[in-house]
């Protein structure tokens, strides 16, 4: 008892310490079990020979010892009690603690299907105890859209669909479409939990799509064909932190048909090839931000690492690295409203074990998501090569956005830019400068989202490529 309550023969008597370890040695007894265990104190004299000091006794009332008989739960719906008490993790016949309590409650809350978790303790004849947690569930379906518009490549749309429960099992069943005037794709994504341990996670992905689009100032016709699976593991390393090892194979067919005839030779024979891609990579992510639409503060970064190598299976042995940072900070106030300071920073480099890079595989840069007021993906030296010829050795991006926002009025923010970025084929070409925009936006929280416009104007516009503005509309915001 002294041990637990930091009180050892000869200190003062001091009566806050002495309660203190009373009620630690009560606390020790209860999460061995004894859920009814009472200590009470008694300072007692030791005799007139020694008047000035005194004796603590502390007087143990363990009371029964408690067992678990059985978890019950109140308030399932979609998710099946036998999976709900796997998660819970209790073991019947283990003595009841309510630390184990506590870090049941926070494995189920984890599972992110409930939005209350509580529990109590039931006791039963012999020594037995039952626990019942009693949970709301989330809604189990989730259905999510995103709509933008560019003003030189139109429309394009992304519907998700999300079960987040399916089987009552916790496991997510997704299917993600995506239609453009250039690309056509379907995704199918599954996600089980607690496969190796309660912070673990497998997810897997399959996609299909097509892809279409002009080259050479419309002088052929690039159509892609893409099928990929994804086998992803992750970990939950800490409160905002996740790590995951993935491997992916991606099997892609190429055509490339010339629409303008050759002088001397006439109409020529479309290009067809084939390349099969797998690798494996390494991600870390770190997400600290109060809100994921529209954050205030925070950080969210992320660092991924991937490699293939030809004793994979695949045509090509390279190593890429990717990492970006956005960083969001209050930045006072004016006229008596938030202004908020928002950056983001990215870098990357790809660079081949064994021969060359294909066009396919290089970091690109230019956009909405990327500097605006630039054609997507359009920045950095041209490749004129087909998706898979050889063309380059060393592939480097850096891309940098800021962003000013204040709140207008609720629900209306404003936002002023700048854009700097650009890509490096080879290193001879690190002499390049950047390319840099400016712009204003306008962001409206809607029932159907952060509704977007952003109207940015290239700093180095190149002629015949970039119009003086470039107007962009979507949902959510750029990063």
């Amino acid at each position: 008892v002294g041990e637990a309550g930091g009180v050892a023969a000869g200190e003062p008597v001091r009566a806050d310490r002495l309660a203190r370890a009373a009620l630690e040695v009560e606390n020790e007894l209860r999460q061995a079990g004894y859920l009814d265990a009472e200590v009470t104190l008694r300072v007692e004299p030791l005799g007139p020979e020694r008047p000035f000091e005194r004796k603590a006794v502390f007087a143990l009332d363990r009371g029964p010892l408690y067992r678990l008989a059985a978890t019950d739960f109140e308030g399932l719906g979609a998710t099946r009690p036998a999976w709900a008490r796997r998660t819970a993790g209790l073991v019947e016949g283990d003595p009841l603690a309510p630390a184990e309590l506590r870090a049941a409650r926070r494995r189920l809350y984890g599972t992110g299907l409930f939005s209350v978790v509580g529990s109590g303790v039931r006791a039963v004849e012999e020594g037995g105890a039952r626990v019942l947690f009693e949970v709301e569930e989330q809604p189990r379906y989730r259905f999510a859209y995103g709509l933008r518009w560019e003003s030189e490549e139109g429309t394009s749309l992304v519907v998700d669909v999300l079960d987040r429960n399916f089987l009552g099992r916790g496991v997510d069943l997704g299917l993600r479409s995506l239609w453009s005037d250039e690309v056509q794709q379907l995704r199918l994504s599954g996600s089980i939990p607690g496969v190796l341990g309660p912070k673990s996670r497998l997810e897997l992905f399959a996609l299909a799509g097509d892809e279409e689009k002009l080259v050479d100032d419309g002088e052929a016709l690039d159509q892609t064909r893409t099928v990929e699976g994804t086998v992803q593991l992750g970990w939950q390393l800490g409160r905002h932190t996740t790590g995951r090892i993935y491997g992916r194979y991606e099997d892609i067919k190429f055509t490339e048909t010339f629409l303008v005839e050759d002088p001397f030779f006439g109409p020529l024979p479309p290009i067809k090839a084939r390349v099969k891609r797998p690798f494996l990579g390494l991600q870390y992510i770190f997400d600290s931000r109060d809100d994921r639409t529209s954050p205030s503060h925070g950080l969210f970064a992320s660092l991924d690492f991937s490699f293939a190598d030809e004793s994979l299976g695949g045509d090509f042995s390279y190593g890429r690295l990717f990492g970006q940072l956005h960083s969001f900070r209050p930045a006072g106030r004016l006229a008596g409203r938030r202004l908020t300071w928002a950056q983001s920073v990215r870098l990357g480099r790809a660079d081949t074990f064994a021969g060359e890079l294909p066009r396919k595989l290089l970091l690109r840069a230019g956009g909405e998501y990327s500097v605006r007021g630039y054609r997507r993906e359009s920045l950095g030296p041209r490749v004129f090569s087909t998706d898979f010829v050889p063309s380059t050795q060393s592939n480097s991006l850096f891309v940098l956005n800021e962003e000013l926002r204040f709140d207008l009025w609720d629900p209306v923010s404003v936002l002023l830019f700048f854009d700097a970025g650009n890509v490096w084929i080879d290193d001879a070409d690190s002499e390049v400068d950047l390319f840099t925009s400016l712009g204003f936006g306008l962001r409206a929280a809607t029932p159907f989202g952060l509704m977007r416009l952003d109207v940015a104007f290239p700093l180095a516009r190149r002629e015949g490529i970039e119009s003086d503005v470039k107007v962009y509309c979507g949902l959510g915001n750029v990063f």
